[in-house]
């Protein structure tokens, strides 16, 4: 009697508190490695851009780890460990929506940027030609 082993996926289906928990410390562990680096270079000043950038990739870490770390915790309860094997067979639709959104709202920026820009060259050159 050989059983075939089980795929990960399935191990994550049958049990979500494996998913919630590997959620946790991947993000806990992605977390310590932005203070290292912090630490790591202490002269290190971004321009305001990329400060916001670095603030709202960190408040996302910290996020996605209380979701992972009450995840984790509530997906033991057994009445609600039906919903939870529902949301991790659907984590990787919900990731690739989330990566969508992303995408789209930087393909939008980037397009408001460069009407942005064209603009301020138009004007630039209309007020040469007048002086």
């Amino acid at each position: 009697m050989t059983t075939e082993p089980k795929t990960v996926r399935a191990k994550l289906v049958e049990q979500p508190y494996r998913f919630f928990l590997w959620l946790a410390l991947v993000t806990l562990g992605l977390l310590a490695l932005g203070l290292i680096v912090e630490v790591s270079f202490p002269g290190f000043s971004p321009s305001s851009g990329l400060r916001s950038v670095v603030v709202f990739v960190v408040a996302g870490l910290v996020g996605t780890f209380f979701v992972g770390f009450l995840g984790f915790f509530l997906a033991l309860i057994p009445p609600l460990h039906p919903l939870f094997r529902w949301i991790v067979r659907r984590s990787a639709f919900l990731a690739v929506c989330l990566v969508t959104l992303v995408a789209l709202a930087y393909a939008v920026e980037n397009f408001r940027g460069q009407r942005a820009w064209e603009r301020f060259q138009r004007t630039a050159e209309r007020q040469r030609r007048v002086v």
